[in-house]
């Protein structure tokens, strides 16, 4: 009889602690158990959300969840990713984040979230090269005569998509690598800066490589160099600037996958794991470069460390060179 009690309170014991485990633990083992949202904090139809919604239809099918796209453009991206700082932090609401969203802070006056630890930066995504072009109409052919032109006519004026845009932050490091003086002229978009470099209207534009490469066949102006640490695959004939003489040069911009801070670690692995079997994918890195990105692969550790030299070299640019933005309350 004292037996058959003993097991009875055994297996109550046990019973209760299987109640005891949080609930939380037990559906991270099941995730996704349901569809998941995606903030993209861009418009719909534009280059990155072209990349979202690439990714994240591969990152569904790995899943085997629907994954919903959920844009929420505005303030250069400070509206979508403010709505995802605030979301459940239990992975069902992921986001589409960038290279430039860490040193954000230093270029508003406030924000309503803070850049650099609201979230959980999980894996790198796609970066564009940014590549330095040139109107035909100019005698220059390389980064040597780019710098022998600039000491002898003076300032040279070099357009950007916008104030704080990537390329905008690619010119200022350029300006200081070179020690040329470099005017910054920002335009509503990359295709009015090609178009004012098509027309001789300015010397200079730092784009991205796709978009330069629609152009470059015209004749009418010339890629002097992408500012990455080697060669694009989109365009291996291209050089680096690094190759033309400006060793170190290093300017590119990216995207990758955030959730809010706080997410469980099971989580930020399971979505680590399943996209970086999606990037390695042969046709998805077909269909990406076909698109105009380049998809970016490393440990989620190396990916942290990346990130942050990143950041602190952008913010350094934008302290230096005082570049606020307005509008994000």
């Amino acid at each position: 009889m004292k037996a058959k009690r003993r097991i009875l309170l055994s297996t109550f014991a046990a019973a209760g602690l299987l109640a005891c485990i949080p609930t939380a633990v037990m559906a991270q083992d099941a995730y996704p158990s349901k569809p998941i949202r995606a903030i993209v904090p861009f418009s719909p139809g534009g280059a990155t959300d072209t990349l979202a919604r690439i990714v994240f239809k591969g990152l569904s099918e790995k899943l085997g969840r629907p994954i919903v796209i959920d844009n929420k453009p505005g303030a250069g991206g400070v509206i979508g990713w403010h709505a995802l700082a605030e979301a459940p932090a239990d992975g069902y609401t992921i986001g589409l984040g960038a290279n430039t969203l860490p040193p954000l802070g230093e270029m508003y006056d406030t924000l309503p979230f803070d850049p650099k630890t609201s979230f959980e930066f999980v894996t790198p995504l796609a970066t564009v090269p940014n590549v330095l072009v040139v109107s035909s109409a100019l005698p220059i052919n390389n980064v040597a005569d780019l710098l022998a032109y600039g000491r002898k006519t003076g300032p040279l004026g070099y357009g950007t998509p916008g104030i704080g845009t990537p390329q905008h932050l690619a010119g200022a490091q350029l300006a200081r690598a070179t020690g040329l003086e470099l005017k910054h002229i920002a335009y509503r978009g990359t295709s009015n800066a090609m178009a004012d470099v098509l027309g001789g209207h300015i010397p200079l534009a730092i784009v991205g490589l796709p978009l330069a490469l629609q152009y470059a066949s015209s004749k009418r102006i010339k890629l002097l160099g992408v500012a990455t640490s080697k060669r694009s695959v989109l365009a291996p004939n291209v050089p680096t600037l690094a190759e033309g003489g400006l060793r170190g040069y290093e300017s590119n911009y990216w995207w990758d996958i955030i959730v809010p801070k706080g997410a469980p670690p099971a989580v930020l692995q399971k979505l680590y794991d399943a996209t970086e079997a999606v990037l390695t994918s042969a046709s998805m890195q077909k269909t990406l470069h076909d698109a105009g990105y380049e998809e970016m692969l490393m440990s989620r550790k190396d990916y942290l460390e990346v990130l942050h030299q990143e950041d602190r070299k952008l913010t350094q640019i934008i302290r230096d060179n005082k570049i606020k933005l307005q509008g994000a309350q």
